[in-house]
């Protein structure tokens, strides 16, 4: 039996399930907070954390009404009822199977660092001693003394085998174990063992002597905080802060099969307010913020890319190829394409001629153009449009100024750690490249982390 069977099979979690016993409320609740990812029909989800708040009065009670059918926001901005999630039994602290089918490796629940009561609450280096954090210099000593890695089994072990190798100042070997475990090494522990290789000095870092001066104190003497929510929308691992002088520097800490790390919304990065001047005036600078338009729900995420794609035909006109002669895409098609995502679970079009007449060209079009996909030509639409986009972005047909622009809102203050694992178990190493980009320069590039299935997934970038 394939996993998805698996997950169609899992029961729902509906509101009866997390109210069933007191606990589970709050396990819900700790999952979301941790950057759980859950499982649904379309695929994977994370949760917006402003869900706890909203569901918190209603999970906590022991005797609920029937027919409550509550919804989530996903961390893409889109709203869904909070039955279409599969329970995960393992995860909710059960002995039944996992769907996620990894150990717990990520930043937050390892170090269990916490957040401040107020979540605009600036983070000065006094308050995150006070959070749990701690000298840079000591990630090896905390590492090795964590008892939430030791819960982790084989995969906690060599967490802490390679830990001690980059405080030994060695580049680190991939350990010997199944593809399935060394995963969530590579993309989750990395989040904090790519920051320790820049601080112990076994990453590949060109620029690094200017950095250093630019933050003015030795790495191992920063603060490094892992909170459950960093108060940066880039610095999805840590941050690094210099207590004399109150400077900050945010990292990125990726790690996947490309080495380049995996990419970012575009939604999530904070537009200096200089810049927000342009909006209107400037390209790139009122592409981006477009773009940033479907954050938190302002507009339905899953229009992001048609938008877009409209906006670029009408500012660079044939720069998008094939689908051109669709272009503008009417409001006729938003309104199908709306209908037919909110009854998906009748079905989906999965065939040209099972679309409306007028919609049958642009659906043999995407169908020609994405033979071999696994996801049903409906969701291909979306996606295929995504591609357009990315291919006249990334080109210089479109948008020219957009890496040069997104550059300067990284600022001088962000660094890119990406892990890349060279050869085989055993024998090979985990090699750690930081960025500096607005020093260093590079170029962002449109790209998209998921597949079609998940229809409201943001357009992201990639700083290669």
């Amino acid at each position: 039996m394939r996993i998805n069977e698996l997950l169609l099979e899992a029961s729902a979690l509906d509101l009866g399930k997390v109210t069933k016993y007191p606990e589970r409320a709050q396990k819900f609740f700790d999952l979301i907070n941790q950057g759980h990812t859950f499982q649904t029909d379309a695929g994977p989800v994370q949760l917006d954390k402003s869900n706890i708040a909203r569901l918190k009065p209603l999970l906590v009670k022991t005797n609920v009404g029937t027919g409550i059918r509550p919804t989530v926001l996903t961390t893409d901005g889109e709203t869904i009822l909070m039955s279409k999630i599969h329970y995960d039994d393992a995860a909710f602290g059960g002995k039944g199977k996992s769907y996620t089918g990894a150990a717990q490796l990520k930043p937050h629940p390892t170090f269990g660092h916490q957040n401040p009561e107020d979540p605009d609450t600036a983070i000065t280096p006094e308050l995150a001693l006070k959070l749990g954090a701690f000298l840079s210099g000591q990630l090896n000593e905390k590492i090795q003394a964590n008892n939430f890695l030791d819960q982790q089994g084989e995969v906690g072990k060599a967490v802490k085998n390679i830990a001690n190798q980059i405080a030994n100042g060695q580049v680190p070997l991939i350990p010997q174990l199944p593809a399935n475990q060394l995963g969530p090494i590579l993309n989750d522990a990395f989040e904090y063992l790519g920051p320790m290789q820049l601080i112990f000095g076994t990453a590949n870092f060109e620029n690094s002597e200017a950095f250093f001066e630019h933050i003015g104190s030795d790495l191992k003497d920063l603060v490094v905080y892992f909170p459950g929510a960093v108060n940066h929308p880039v610095a999805d691992s840590i941050a690094l802060t210099n207590r004399k002088t109150d400077n900050t520097i945010y990292l990125s800490s990726k790690g996947g099969k490309s080495g380049k790390g995996a990419p970012s919304s575009v939604s999530a990065l904070i537009m200096p307010e200089s810049m927000k001047k342009s909006i209107g005036k400037e390209p790139a600078v009122t592409f981006i913020n477009l773009l940033q338009e479907y954050k938190k729900g302002k507009r339905p995420a899953w229009r992001q890319p048609f938008e877009a794609a409209n906006w670029i035909h009408s500012n660079y006109p044939g720069s998008l190829g094939a689908i051109e002669q669709f272009m503008p895409f009417e409001e006729d098609l938003m309104t199908w394409l709306a209908s037919t995502w909110k009854n998906q679970n009748k079905g989906v079009p999965t065939s040209p001629r099972q679309f409306p007449k007028q919609f049958q060209p642009l659906a043999s079009l995407v169908a020609k153009n994405t033979k071999g996909s696994d996801a049903a030509l409906f969701y291909n639409i979306r996606y295929y449009v995504f591609l357009c986009i990315r291919e006249a972005v990334n080109s210089g047909q479109a948008v020219p100024e957009f890496s040069k622009r997104m550059l300067e809102i990284l600022g001088e203050n962000y660094v890119s750690l990406a892990t890349k694992a060279v050869g085989k178990p055993g024998v090979g190493h985990y090699v750690t490249t930081a960025k500096w980009p607005s020093k260093m320069g590079g170029r962002i590039t449109i790209e998209r982390k998921d597949g079609p299935a998940k229809w409201g997934a943001s357009i992201n970038w990639l700083l290669n």
